[in-house]
């Protein structure tokens, strides 16, 4: 028991200093666009920690990573673009997660249609 929080505090850590650095040395200018709307991948270890450990712990990788991006004084936002980041990037981790979560446990697949009327027994599965 003890062994496997230990593992995965030691996977949210690695995977927040994983977006960190991504997110330090990975912003790309969009041209066209005004200054602070930049590409960050620092979110792609956030979904991972969601899709293998859950949507708090995609949660937790994103606090992290903005916490330390906020202390290492990069932002050009100041900590209202570090918030507004970490919101962004938790509601999209949370949702993949949970849409992940209910693809794994059959939920129907979008764009499959099923009368609501006969009763469910015979209702066709997509």
């Amino acid at each position: 028991m003890r062994n496997e929080r230990l593992h995965r505090l030691i996977k949210i850590s690695m995977l927040g200093s994983m977006a960190f650095l991504f997110m330090y040395l990975g912003q790309i200018q969009v041209p066209g666009f005004a200054d602070f709307l930049r590409y960050d991948p620092g979110d792609v270890p956030g979904m991972v920690a969601a899709y293998t450990m859950g949507p708090v712990a995609g949660v937790a990788v994103q606090g992290l990573k903005s916490v330390i991006f906020l202390i290492s004084g990069k932002s050009s936002a100041g900590w209202v673009g570090v918030l507004a980041n970490f919101l962004a990037g938790s509601a999209l981790v949370v949702a993949a997660a949970l849409v992940q979560r209910g693809v794994e446990a059959g939920a129907p697949k979008p764009g499959c249609w099923s009368p609501p009327l006969p009763p469910r027994s015979s209702w066709q599965r997509c």
